[in-house]
């Protein structure tokens, strides 16, 4: 495969680059290590632990949680803390009401923000931080929030990456669809990429060939995200694809007729669509699993496990012929099903090997 044409950030050092030129990657200043020396000594308490397990567990069990119960008990703790964070901003969007997604964004944002300064978490005293408090809660208290401090002091994680991440779903909030294929990849860029980054980081993993292969990681599985989206009733077809296609949205809303055979059609326009996006998919998992062996063996490698989940429900679309609604592809984010109770079971087999052979 020609990376230079399909991949083109691996043109670039992935840590020492940013989406801008102006951006620089963060640094912790010392002097703020040496304010918050006593902090930097302590660890993320069980409670706070606990707190980011339940969350991830019951948020994104397929994802996160079942990778992450593979790692190391030291590492754990970092990882459920930034784990916890993405389920908490991802979650946002789900808000109907927009200014409160807003607020809450911009919430994290500011909390975020203040653990790479000297100032603590509650100085901020403006109206704007008080009724943010008011609604959501003084974030010296919050067990995320807490975890994360702990986990950026004591690995060093780079600000920009978490940056990315909050920057990228404040924009999402505005969006109702992505407009091109090519928007939907830099969007999962800088938002899941950007996380298998600091898990990297959490790992004491920091070269640019292990970035490159968490890059793909990041977005593969993103594109696959999105095409599932679709059986959880997100239209997940960016724009561009659909017109392409000539995908009518109403048939992936109501999915009936194509279901029942009676819309010949729409079934094909979907398909054609779904293919393309897997392809897309395809050529940055498969780049990654040929170049697996760039990522040093242990926790660094089990930080990018989340693939295998992406590799598995790709093979699943090929042998249906990309029917999205093919009763054992749509029935695999249905965990009252049989076949999503398989899913989930085989799972944990595929996880454990990949986890026991390092190679997934």
């Amino acid at each position: 495969m020609n990376s230079s044409k399909t991949l083109t950030l691996f043109q670039r050092p992935l840590r020492y680059q940013s989406f801008t030129k102006s951006s620089q990657p963060y640094t912790i200043p010392s002097q703020f290590h040496y304010n918050h020396l006593k902090l930097q000594l302590s660890s993320i308490s069980t409670s706070d632990h606990e707190h980011n397990l339940h969350t991830v567990q019951t948020r994104d069990y397929e994802h996160s949680y079942l990778p992450g119960i593979l790692h190391k008990p030291e590492i754990q703790k970092h990882y459920f803390a930034l784990r916890a964070f993405h389920v908490e901003i991802a979650s946002i969007r789900g808000n109907r009401d927009v200014n409160l997604a807003s607020l809450r964004m911009q919430w994290w944002k500011e909390a975020l923000s203040s653990l790479y300064t000297q100032d603590d978490i509650d100085q901020d005293q403006d109206n704007n931080s008080k009724r943010k408090n008011a609604v959501l809660g003084n974030a010296e208290n919050n067990p995320i929030i807490k975890s994360l401090k702990h986990t950026i002091q004591s690995k060093n994680i780079t600000h920009q990456f978490l940056e990315w991440m909050i920057s990228a779903r404040m924009e999402d909030l505005h969006r109702d669809n992505f407009d091109t294929l090519q928007e939907m990849i830099t969007f999962y860029e800088k938002t899941l990429s950007s996380l298998l980054y600091v898990h990297l980081e959490c790992c004491d993993v920091h070269d640019d060939k292990s970035d490159e292969v968490a890059n793909c990681v990041g977005i593969g599985l993103g594109i696959i995200n999105a095409i599932r989206s679709i059986n959880n009733g997100q239209i997940g077809i960016p724009n561009d694809l659909l017109k392409k296609y000539k995908v009518n949205t109403k048939d992936i809303n109501d999915p009936r007729s194509i279901i029942q055979n009676e819309n010949d059609d729409g079934k094909k326009a979907i398909q054609g669509a779904i293919q393309e996006m897997a392809n897309e998919a395809k050529k940055y998992l498969y780049y990654a699993r040929l170049h697996q062996g760039n990522v040093p063996r242990g926790d660094a490698r089990v930080a990018l496990l989340s693939v295998v989940s992406a590799l598995r429900y790709l093979e699943k679309l090929e042998k249906v012929q990309y029917d999205i609604f093919n009763e054992t592809v749509a029935d695999v984010e249905n965990m009252e099903s049989f076949n999503g109770r398989l899913w989930r079971l085989t799972s944990m087999f595929y996880l454990g090997r990949a986890w026991l052979t390092g190679i997934f």
